[in-house]
């Protein structure tokens, strides 16, 4: 799998990544003369700090949890709860585990941003003195150089949302700020904008690089300079590439997608003539029509209550674009491959996609011809969700071909997924629409893949109407497979009793099952957000047979 992975990986990626190896190993030895020479770059500058009321219009929750405890050094992220006590460790050997996600969001400083708006509310000082105090604690303990530093501390992507954090801070409290403080504070956020310049994540792309222009373009407005200009425009030929014919973010993620759309925001909030304003209509647009209320739908890694949610970005839009007023997008949709209808009484959203659209294949889920359905605003199917990025068993389950709403050919997946982030042979899709209104979709696709040493192809027709949904599966093969199946998944809200769907809070059946073959209901893992497990019944159809059409009806009661 190894080879059909680096085959695909750019040339790019491959110098980039080769250089920041051997940077970084330099940077680890003498990470304190790469320091002093920015040091003694940033005393050469007679700087003019430019403040900007616009960098705080965007003013959302960062941190999900209750910002007073974090005056007691209590942390939560990631559904995941540690107290430090009286000086935050940053780095407590649990956090360097994998691929310190956790470590990751304690370095971003987001949290900060909170307990900033908290002063601006209360005026109590000691908001401002807890900012202080865990911004001088945290440069004493990561200085350039730290062992490891690229995967968390002095990571690019880190950088890049700190130094807004940090800009936000600065609108917010610079005022309260200590003299002694603020002259640190200033260096320290010129030198990290100066360090991130150098070391742009070019091995990375996709989101990671937007993260980066956006953090130079809002350093270039706070420092009043055109120091980061030619690094702003290498970038830009990276960044509007990344979104396919319909506008939509290539990785093919509805939340990662929502955190793009608030970096754009965000750039053009300060830059209008950075990016074209149609764009920033036709995302919000489509990550409408492919969420469920404030809820991201899940393909590929999408959670919820990580980074901005559907009603934060439309708060912002709409500061934004006061003249759009606030609307709710229905209709029937294709986004890509990503079809579908909305309207007040029910969705669905069919993932015929193309597995991936872009360079970045890391956030790639098996789920073609998967879909997710809600009624009266109440998400009814869904996919599994995203447990966490380390690798382990829940990880790959996230990935897998059987925690999404789809077919799985033996023990095959969809595409040739391993690791963290890794995707060799990939899956190819096609689709044709027969029928499509706001209330209606008859659609038919296949994927190709599985057994890619031999033909293996899944076809699949769906016909659906607010109370009526019929899918029809095809296991197109002359292999025989030791065992294939089907997997509906079913929210947690909702249980299958005999050939009925319970909701379990109305204790109401609302929809008969019919199927032209056995089928078995078992409890599965369900992940609506990071470090978040609840349970879920999934009706599994066992032994499918080649050639063969399986027919799986849903008539809802009303």
């Amino acid at each position: 799998m190894l080879y059909y992975t680096l085959k695909e990986i750019s040339l790019t990626q491959i110098i980039f990544r080769l250089k920041y190896i051997f940077k970084r190993k330099l940077i680890e030895k003498f990470g304190s003369i790469f320091f002093f020479k920015y040091e003694r770059n940033f005393e050469k500058k007679d700087l003019y700090i430019k403040k900007n009321p616009l960098f705080i219009l965007n003013n959302r929750s960062h941190y999900f949890d209750n910002p007073n405890n974090l005056l007691k050094n209590e942390f939560i992220f990631l559904n995941h709860k540690i107290n430090f006590g009286d000086t935050i460790n940053w780095h407590k050997d649990e956090l360097n585990k994998g691929t310190r996600l956790w470590k990751l969001n304690l370095n971003y400083h987001e949290f900060l941003i909170d307990i900033a708006y908290y002063f601006e509310r209360t005026k109590n000082i000691k908001y401002v003195k807890y900012i202080e105090k865990t911004i001088l604690d945290w440069f004493a303990q990561n200085p350039l150089g730290t062992k490891g530093y690229g995967k968390d501390n002095w990571n690019s992507y880190a950088i890049s949302l700190r130094l807004i954090s940090w800009i936000k801070i600065y609108q917010l409290t610079e005022n309260y700020f200590s003299s002694n403080f603020k002259e640190l504070f200033i260096k320290l956020l010129w030198i990290q904008s100066h360090f991130l310049k150098d070391n742009l994540e070019y091995d990375i792309l996709g989101n990671h690089l937007i993260k980066n222009w956006k953090a130079l373009q809002w350093s270039k407005c706070f420092f009043n300079t055109n120091e980061f200009d030619k690094s702003i425009v290498s970038l830009e030929k990276h960044v509007f590439t990344q979104f396919t014919k319909d506008k939509f973010h290539e990785e093919m993620s509805p939340m990662y997608s929502g955190i793009v759309l608030e970096d754009l925001m965000e750039v053009y909030l300060i830059n209008n003539e950075s990016i074209e304003e149609d764009l920033i209509h036709s995302l919000f647009k489509n990550i409408n029509f492919l969420c469920f209320e404030d809820n991201y739908s899940f393909f590929n890694d999408s959670v919820n209550n990580n980074g901005v949610q559907l009603k934060s970005l439309t708060d912002f839009y709409l500061k934004l674009f006061p003249q759009k007023k606030e609307i709710f997008y229905e209709g029937n949709f294709n986004i890509d491959g990503y079809i579908g209808f909305k309207n007040s009484t029910a969705q669905i959203i069919i993932d015929f996609a193309k597995v991936v659209e872009g360079n970045q294949p890391g956030h790639l889920h098996c789920d073609a011809m998967s879909f997710e359905f809600s009624r009266n605003g109440n998400k009814i199917f869904t996919n599994s969700g995203t447990y966490e990025y380390n690798y382990g068993k829940r990880r790959y389950y996230s990935r897998s071909t059987q925690s999404h709403n789809t077919l799985k050919y033996g023990t095959f997946d969809q595409s040739e997924i391993w690791d963290s982030f890794r995707v060799a042979r990939k899956a190819q899709t096609d689709y044709k629409i027969i029928s499509q209104s706001k209330t209606h979709i008859n659609a038919i696709g296949c994927v190709s893949g599985f057994d890619f040493n031999n033909n293996i192809v899944h076809q699949r027709e769906f016909n659906c109407t607010k109370t009526k949904l019929i899918i029809k599966d095809i296991l197109i093969s002359l292999s025989k497979a030791d065992d294939s199946k089907i997997f509906y998944h079913l929210s947690p809200e909702y249980s299958i009793i005999n050939n009925n769907i319970h909701n379990k809070k109305t204790q109401r059946f609302i929809a008969n099952i019919f199927c032209n073959m056995e089928w078995e209901v078992v409890k599965t893992e369900y992940y609506e957000e990071f470090g978040k497990l609840c349970f879920k019944d999934t009706l599994i159809i066992n032994s499918v047979p080649n050639n063969t059409e399986v027919k799986f009806e849903i008539k809802f009661n009303d």
